[in-house]
């Protein structure tokens, strides 16, 4: 049996007894998400097509993330059930700092409670809740495959090596929308003429791994990745990419069968730009070649 822990309270000591968030059969969810980026992200020139990313070391930020508990609590009487509901308020009060959430099989999360907690009463003494809570601070660390050079992947890493599998890819093909452009004019309607903004797509992962660590090692690994400096390379249907991923990832569609963990993920890319093969130098493995801020020898040669 999987317990849960609220401050190293055992919720079961509540009448609580872990229900099911929406699309999985966890109590938990949010524990998986990657966090978005905080602070300035990239700059939009108004002369020109496109970004300009900001992803050296040093301009890389990253903001929390959000848990949370789904839950049944079951008392004897609808006035027993809301009196261990107060008790559980009473010591979510209490609480000055950031407190340990924690469960038997995914570990600790450092949180506070981070809003309303929505109760509704069922029948015969039970009620349904969700406690929603904020994990400010992200471990972001994990590990990488060696790189193989299979398509589609990231980085010279197939998705099957890094331990997912490619669903779909959406908005790759659009032409991103024009950046805001202020014309005036008398007596006719002004042409609002401009330069294009950046494309976004989506990517949409499956993983399924045999047991829960096997799972987590996956998802930290493509954290790390998505959050080290410097822009990733995406390679799919023989194009390369050049993109960052500012929104992080969010994990869906959680389920544990038996042993076995599957779920869904949900990926924003910003595309910087697509990569043509007279302008990639890479190692004798494949690998982009870039100096120690991220940047490709492709930029810095236009530079000089």
């Amino acid at each position: 049996m999987n317990n849960y822990y609220l401050n190293g309270k055992n919720v079961n000591d509540y009448g609580i007894i872990p229900g099911q968030e929406s699309n999985s059969n966890l109590a938990l969810s949010g524990p998986w998400d990657m966090p978005s980026r905080i602070g300035k992200i990239y700059q939009e020139w108004p002369d020109e097509n496109g970004l300009e990313p900001y992803l050296r070391a040093d301009e890389l930020f990253y903001g929390g993330r959000d848990l949370s508990f789904t839950y049944f609590l079951q008392g004897d009487s609808r006035e027993e059930a809301m009196v261990k509901s107060y008790q559980l308020y009473d010591d979510i009060n209490s609480f000055n700092g950031l407190i340990p959430f924690s469960s038997d099989l995914y570990g600790i999360y450092q949180v506070y409670v981070s809003g309303e907690i929505s109760v509704e009463y069922l029948a015969d003494g039970w009620c349904k809740g969700v406690i929603p809570m904020r994990e400010p601070v992200v471990n972001l660390l994990g590990d990488l495959p060696t790189p193989d050079n299979g398509s589609p992947g990231i980085d010279n890493m197939s998705f099957e090596s890094l331990g997912f599998k490619l669903i779909t890819m959406k908005s790759q093909s659009d032409r991103p929308g024009i950046k805001a452009v202020e014309r005036t004019a008398y007596g006719y309607e002004a042409a609002k003429i401009g330069k294009a903004t950046f494309r976004e797509f989506d990517l949409t992962l499956a993983i399924i791994k045999p047991s829960y660590t096997q799972f987590k090692s996956a998802i930290q690994g493509l954290m790390h990745l998505l959050s080290r400096p410097g822009a990733r390379t995406l390679d799919y249907n023989n194009i390369k990419r050049e993109f960052f991923a500012k929104d992080g990832f969010k994990v869906t569609k959680m389920q544990k069968q038996g042993e076995k963990y599957v779920a869904v993920l949900e990926i924003k890319l910003s595309e910087i730009r697509v990569l043509e093969t007279w302008n990639v130098f890479t190692d004798i493995s494949g690998l982009l070649l870039t100096d120690k801020n991220g940047r490709t020898l492709t930029e810095i040669l236009k530079m000089n």
